[in-house]
């Protein structure tokens, strides 16, 4: 004998199922939006690292001709023979 279902019971299943698919549709929908995100954080922090490396690069190509190493400086003793009173 085959067993029949009810109606009811079908009209429950497809309820059932079409909450299922609403509630991935949501889940997939935020974590989307979720991944969107992240991936402009990480793009705003990249760009914020490059900037203060930058100005980091600026700041050295300043100071670098206005204070040389140290091997590089010039001899205090010898300076006195080139300066001109």
């Amino acid at each position: 004998m085959k067993l029949r279902r009810s109606p009811d019971r079908r009209a429950m299943v497809l309820v059932i199922v079409l909450v299922v698919v609403a509630v991935l549709s949501l889940t997939a929908y935020t974590f989307a939006e979720l991944m969107q995100a992240h991936r402009q954080a990480a793009a705003v922090s990249g760009k914020q690292i490059q900037a203060r490396l930058l100005v980091d690069s600026g700041v050295d190509a300043v100071k670098r001709p206005l204070f040389p190493p140290f091997d590089r400086r010039p001899d205090p003793a010898t300076l006195a023979y080139h300066v001109q009173l």
